[in-house]
């Protein structure tokens, strides 16, 4: 391949000029640096294109001071010369998104989240619950059970059994959970009791202590996805050309009545603001589902132009001054497409601020960062 040769011709005290004309460059400014790596000194090297650090080590993120992703398969925190595992396999790749004080990982498979020292699944599936005694009338009482995760979160409720006071039902499940009943042609289930082994004979109570409510009648476990996103108490993730929304506060959940929306296409990337959700659909475009909640989502096309997929982040407003934007605070989207970046607002406002210098940019697949004040894509 030959000597990388290092060229000296800096430094550049003002970095790179992008955004004025170039008869219009200050002095100490680069205009156009092309498959060079720049020192801060000013010396520009030949790019060697990729390096393969390891072929085990994939899906990278950094989560506030640590380096997350996946080695050899398996959820692990990264170091400079080694790697902890966090307990959760995972096959292929995984994108990421931070939730609070987490952060999440998902693909098609799997929608799981680090906390800690340990990654586990958010959510969980319901339990199997079948009815072993009978001592009341048929169908008398209605007796389901629900998961309780490691996060504390309830699952989806199972199938109710004819069941009541004093029968004894069998539960299978991963871990433990709590026990609901109701009354024949009953509307709501109400707690009577917990279980704390995933495979168990358990005894309702005679005279059972009717608690709250069950909260998770009806509603199913959240899927994983190609990319999730948090935004406003809830959590998305879009799978194919669905984009689904939780349950607000309640992650692992939602109702497969209606919470989601389709689309025309595949997903190609999402990214919530706090007035909406920016969605680029694949030869559609990129549209926004402006408003406060789901149930007021009003979708519509924001642009037309292609992005690549999966290239999209989130930047601070206040990085954006010399661009005099309408929403002087705040955060906003920012997207890769054949005209350069495209930064989209909270009011679902887009603009182009390097469209009258860049266009016809080949678009591939790969990630947007947002590190400092600079934007990097990584495309192949």
């Amino acid at each position: 391949m030959g000597t990388l040769q290092t060229i000296p011709i800096g430094p550049w005290p003002k970095g790179i000029q992008n955004l004025l004309d170039a008869t219009a460059t200050p002095k100490g400014c680069l205009i156009e640096a092309v498959n060079v790596d720049l020192s801060p000194e000013g010396a520009a090297t030949q790019r060697r294109g990729y390096a393969s650090v390891s072929t085990n080590v994939h899906s990278l993120y950094q989560f506030g001071e640590r380096t997350l992703g996946v080695v050899s398969g398996a959820i692990a925190e990264l170091y400079d010369t080694s790697a902890t595992n966090l307990g959760f396999t995972v096959e292929g790749p995984v994108t990421w998104c931070t939730l609070l004080d987490r952060a999440v990982f998902t693909n098609s498979g799997v929608l799981g989240c680090v906390e800690g020292n340990k990654a586990f699944e958010i959510g969980m599936d319901a339990p199997i619950v079948t009815a072993t005694t009978s001592s009341a009338p048929p169908a008398e009482y209605l007796t389901a059970v629900a998961a309780v995760g490691p996060d504390g979160e309830e699952g989806p409720l199972s199938a109710s059994v004819p069941a009541g006071p004093g029968d004894i039902i069998t539960i299978v499940a991963g871990g433990p959970g709590r026990v609901y009943m109701t009354r024949k042609n009953g509307e709501v289930f109400y707690d009577v009791g917990s279980f704390v082994v995933g495979a168990s004979m358990y005894r309702i109570p005679d005279m059972p202590p009717y608690g709250r409510a069950c909260e998770s009648h009806l509603l199913s476990r959240m899927p994983g996805g190609l990319y999730a996103r948090y935004w406003r108490g809830r959590l998305l993730v879009a799978r194919g050309r669905t984009l689904y929304f939780s349950m607000p506060l309640r992650y692992g959940m939602y109702d497969p009545s209606f919470g989601f929306v389709k689309f025309e296409g595949k997903i190609d990337f999402i990214e919530a603001v706090e007035g909406g959700v920016f969605v680029a659909v694949a030869g559609q475009g990129v549209f926004f589902l402006a408003g406060d909640e789901p149930s007021k989502w009003e979708r519509r096309l924001a642009d037309v132009t292609p992005a690549q997929p999966g290239a999209v982040t989130l930047i601070p407003t206040v990085q954006l001054r010399a661009l005099n934007l309408p929403a002087p605070t705040g955060w906003a989207a920012v997207w890769f497409t054949d005209k350069g970046f495209c930064l989209g607002l909270s009011s679902g406002y887009v603009f182009y601020p390097q469209a009258d210098r860049l266009s016809g940019l080949p678009l591939g697949t790969g990630t947007l960062y947002f590190t400092g004040d600079r934007l990097i894509v990584l495309s192949q």
